[in-house]
């Protein structure tokens, strides 16, 4: 079965930063997903206004990067991934209609879900973006039945053309 970086976990600094568990004068931090732990650098961009931004440092390049995936017993960033063979799944060609076969599941989840997609929920309401989530749900199953229909029109032309 073929590895995509849209499927593995992935952990965020952006999360870390909102949540307070890494701030601006954080060197290092210890990433734990389930049973794997490792401990990753920590850079950070401080600006003259007082803000800044932090990034991880990938543990096999150096590079800076905001986000790392787990693979293969460690984290890794998109580049080190692709170096390995693991891409995203927009990267392989697939058609429309199955990515949006593939998107329709996730939508459905998003927008039947009870808590708040975001980390900081606003006190108003538990989904934000309902409109144009809705709206990308209508679209991906209109991909998927458009293309459906036209897999059947094609079937009946060739099956009425048999003597």
């Amino acid at each position: 079965m073929r590895v995509f970086q849209d499927d593995l976990p992935r952990i965020s600094i952006s999360r870390f930063r909102a949540a307070g568990v890494i701030t601006a004068e954080t060197t290092e931090c210890v990433l734990r997903l389930g049973d794997f732990e490792q401990t990753v650098g920590v850079k950070a961009r401080k600006f003259p206004s007082g803000g800044g931004w932090s990034s991880f440092v990938c543990p096999s390049c150096s590079v800076q990067v905001r986000v790392l995936r787990l693979f293969n017993g460690g984290v890794l960033c998109a580049r080190c991934l692709i170096r390995r063979g693991v891409r995203f799944r927009c990267d392989i060609g697939m058609s429309p209609r199955r990515r949006a076969e593939m998107r329709i599941p996730k939508l459905k989840a998003m927008l039947e879900s009870e808590r708040s997609l975001r980390l900081k929920p606003v006190l108003w309401g538990t989904m934000e973006r309902r409109k144009r989530h809705e709206a990308a749900l209508a679209r991906a199953e209109f991909i998927v039945a458009k293309a459906k229909f036209k897999r059947r029109v094609k079937d009946d032309a060739v099956h009425s053309e048999v003597p």
